[in-house]
């Protein structure tokens, strides 16, 4: 199961396609964006949204451990897809 990180640029976000799996808003409107500091901290309240939308998994459990890489890969991907799209702008890392 995927997790999604939703970035509010403003009040109204739509809401992921996948509808029923955890997610969690991630604000930026306070940040500069086109400063290298802006995106350093938006790119933290990604990881750190996506550390609480993906289940932890125990190393020894394989499938349980890949289906946490699948969702945080998937979670940041649409994070960031979000962000180019609300700003235009493409996210570090």
């Amino acid at each position: 199961m995927a997790g999604y990180v939703t970035p509010e640029l403003s009040p109204q976000v739509t809401a992921p396609s996948n509808v029923g799996a955890p997610s969690k808003v991630v604000s930026y409107a306070d940040l500069n964006l086109f400063h290298p500091e802006g995106i350093k901290a938006l790119n933290s309240r990604i990881m750190n949204a996506v550390s609480s939308v993906c289940p932890h998994a125990d190393i020894r459990d394989l499938r349980a451990f890949g289906a946490e890489r699948q969702c945080r890969k998937a979670a940041i991907v649409d994070a960031k897809a979000q962000i180019q799209a609300q700003t235009g702008l493409r996210a570090a890392r």
